[in-house]
């Protein structure tokens, strides 16, 4: 089956396959290895949402 690993924030950041259920409060079994969930926001329904990224931070001239 495969599962998936959130951080504090129940952002995916692991997909991983496993034959034997993982014992953790941030792993959750998932339909299928789809690796379009690494960076969206579990809910607590089990669905998933797009998670704004941060912008970059711009580089400054200095003199």
């Amino acid at each position: 089956m495969p599962y998936i690993q959130v951080d504090s924030n129940s952002i995916v950041f692991a997909i991983s396959d496993s034959k034997t259920i993982p014992d953790s409060q941030n792993i959750f079994e998932v339909d299928s290895f789809d690796t379009s969930l690494f960076g969206k926001r579990r809910l607590a329904d089990g669905t998933f949402e797009e998670v704004p990224r941060p912008e970059p931070p711009q580089e400054t001239a200095t003199e």
